[in-house]
């Protein structure tokens, strides 16, 4: 018991390295690599990607795996880094060859799991992270985030438009019926409108749970309109060459879209005002490629990659993480207000505890050690009341993820074998 109650001292007394922190969330159309455009674009990356330094960097217009797996080993984990890993590659539903990606600081997150939602033309990435923080089940509550990142339909018709209106409802579909409510949640991706007024903008802004706002409140005409030359995000080229597009700077492609619970910071993720940046635009090459001319914006290295690399500028905001404190609960069960007990917890000896809900049927229970590895368990029997054999989990501080009808919670689990 000694033995047991030493490292929970330990997690107790000592100050949580990731309490609070700062998060760094890119997103960035790569242009069709490796196909188009040169190889050494690989440098070019590696330049913009060590300047900016991403803790979720998120991509699109990747069309291998390989070369994904290059993009981590080259441009990310350069000059002796091991701290970025990669999400798995996944292909589209509908065949297209242009996939998402998502690469994350593994020093302060953990991917818990990965999902697609079907659309057209491209499936959308879903990508949930978890908060790395010792405490976590402990004194503070676990916090999750969901990325998610697209390609919408490109075009200025109206089936066009419409296409980008389906992809926007598949997205408010998939948060209304299979993720938790209160999720914070980013959206980014090259979304290809034209406007505020776009319908798939206004779905996106003003339906389902946690409703997305634009961190920098800029609605309008993007296209082609200098009165917003400062967030445009194409072209950073004046002339078309390795596949892209030309034309200068003038269109606001690309957004990173943030939940309305990020922006009022109300469930553990605030964003950083005035964090929100297109990366290379200074707000004076309206029309002109970035490199024309003075760019003081980033060093001219990075301003020189940037124009290399792709027709399409990155972006980047910042979070500030904060996991709330967890409610403090009795040492011999946890009763919720959602209805939920588990006991015994501690479980003091027990071969195993039981799980019991008010009003909705658990489906399915994990067990996760306090860095996010699975711990096998006994396959279970969906209902309201559900046993969870123990026997072979070792001692220690687990959390509970447990599937309802209607959520997901996580909660914690200290586990006493004798």
């Amino acid at each position: 018991m000694l033995k047991l109650l030493l490292p929970i001292f330990l997690f107790l007394s000592c100050s949580s390295a990731f309490g609070q922190d700062t998060l760094n969330v890119m997103f960035y159309n790569i242009l069709r690599y490796p196909v188009e455009g040169a190889a050494s674009r690989i440098f070019d990356y590696r330049t913009i990607f060590q300047y900016e330094q991403p803790d979720v960097l998120l991509i699109c217009e990747l069309q291998t795996e390989a070369a994904g797996q290059q993009i981590l080993d080259v441009a990310l984990n350069a000059y002796g880094k091991n701290n970025y890993k990669r999400a798995d590659f996944m292909l589209n539903y509908t065949g297209d060859n242009l996939f998402n990606m998502c690469y994350y600081n593994s020093d302060k997150l953990t991917l818990h799991k990965q999902d697609s939602i079907r659309s057209q033309p491209r499936d959308i990435g879903v990508y949930t992270m978890w908060v790395n923080s010792p405490q976590a089940g402990i004194t503070e509550d676990s916090l999750f985030i969901d990325f998610f990142s697209t390609h919408f339909k490109s075009g200025n018709t109206q089936d066009n438009m419409d296409d980008r209106w389906i992809t926007a409802d598949e997205y408010v579909k998939y948060i209304t019926y299979r993720v938790p409510g209160n999720r914070n949640r980013i959206f980014a991706g090259d979304f290809n409108m034209y406007s505020s007024g776009e319908m798939a903008y206004i779905h996106l802004t003003q339906d389902g749970p946690q409703k997305l706002e634009d961190p920098i409140n800029k609605p309008g005409t993007w296209h082609n309109n200098s009165s917003f030359a400062a967030i445009h995000t194409q072209s950073p080229r004046s002339n078309s060459f390795g596949g892209g597009v030309g034309g200068g700077m003038d269109d606001r492609y690309d957004l990173i879209l943030a939940s309305e619970n990020i922006m009022a910071g109300t469930t553990g993720v605030t964003y950083l005002p005035n964090s929100y940046e297109a990366i290379g635009n200074d707000g004076f090459h309206y029309n002109q490629s970035i490199n024309s001319g003075t760019n003081n914006s980033a060093p001219d290295s990075v301003i020189q990659a940037l124009y290399n690399a792709s027709d399409h500028l990155p972006l980047k905001l910042e979070i500030e993480v904060a996991p709330l404190p967890l409610t403090p609960v009795s040492n011999s069960e946890i009763f919720h207000e959602n209805g939920l007990k588990i006991f015994p917890n501690p479980t003091r000896g027990n071969s195993s505890i039981t799980l019991a809900m008010q009003g909705q049927k658990i489906n399915e229970v994990r067990l996760l050690d306090l860095v996010g590895r699975r711990k096998q368990l006994p396959k279970l029997a969906p209902g309201k009341v559900v046993e969870l054999d123990l026997r072979e989990v070792p001692s220690g501080i687990y959390l509970l993820q447990i599937q309802l009808d209607q959520a997901q919670v996580v909660r914690r689990l200290v586990v006493e074998n004798e």
